[in-house]
């Protein structure tokens, strides 16, 4: 055999091996994510939102709220969905859209604090290893962040932002602050008074504490979404009880309206 019919024979042998290679690849199917072993159920009080359930897995959170509604979020996507199962109706956003005070506030925006905050030390609190974190400007330590909970970033995320503190890569556990009350300051708006859902609080107080922390055996269907909801678009129609619905429109038809008829530059006159 002639060397270029030689060289050419094997050139066509090394793609037909590729090509074979290829379609092996293309034919395995990728590996799916291992379903948990373990997950974590802990019971918390929080000044704003009350007692809480929590569930926690690797890749999946739900809170049960003891004001009547749920959230559950969970990879890949991380969907947030607050359910009220009473009344059967859910709210679904991206958690870009989502966090605890627009539960309670409805003139506030879905944010979080993103600003880093370094651990300082590792300390032990019910039954816990937990990570401690003092925000900038503060005192003292203030936050702990559980070690033995596993969770993914975006479950981390979705519990501070629930409980409305720095984003940290661990579950809150613990919360103390050091509030100090603002005055009513300045004129009323337009066609609103903020000062009306402002908190004057003041002092140290703990915002977020854990009773109890168990590790149970994994249950898919901890976290799973509701099923043949009815779809809110506005978040606190789920969030609040029908009762407290009544109430926020006769709050907002006695006090957020009162300067409707003035004058742009007409103050409101004062007892």
């Amino acid at each position: 055999m002639r060397p270029l019919a030689v060289s050419t024979l094997l050139v066509t042998l090394t793609w037909l091996a590729l090509i074979d290679a290829r379609t092996a690849c293309a034919k395995t199917p990728s590996p799916k994510a291992a379903t948990p072993t373990w997950e974590w159920i802990l019971d918390q009080s929080h000044d704003e939102s009350g007692k809480n359930t929590v569930y926690v897995s690797p890749d999946a959170v739900k809170i049960v709220c003891s004001q009547g509604y749920q959230v559950v979020a969970k990879a890949p996507d991380w969907q947030v969905c607050v359910f009220r199962p009473e009344e059967k109706i859910e709210w679904r956003g991206p958690m870009d859209l989502f966090n605890g005070v627009i539960l309670r506030n409805p003139f506030a925006v879905p944010t979080i604090n993103r600003r880093a905050i370094a651990p300082l030390s590792t300390v032990q609190y019910q039954g816990l290893k937990c990570t401690r974190y003092c925000p900038p400007n503060e005192s003292h330590p203030i936050i702990l962040g559980a070690d033995d909970i596993a969770v993914s970033k975006k479950g981390a995320e979705l519990l501070c932002r629930y409980f409305y503190l720095h984003s940290i890569p661990r579950v809150p556990v613990y919360r103390l602050i050091m509030a100090r009350a603002t005055s009513r300051i300045g004129d009323e708006k337009q066609w609103l008074d903020a000062t009306v859902m402002r908190d004057l609080r003041d002092g140290e107080r703990v915002a977020l504490k854990t009773q109890s922390a168990r590790k149970v055996p994994f249950n898919a269907n901890d976290f799973e979404y509701p099923q043949n909801f009815k779809r809110i678009t506005n978040i606190n129609t789920v969030s609040y009880s029908s009762d407290r619905r009544d109430q926020l429109g006769t709050m907002v038809d006695e006090i957020g309206f009162t300067t409707k008829n003035l004058k742009p530059n007409q103050k409101k006159e004062r007892p």
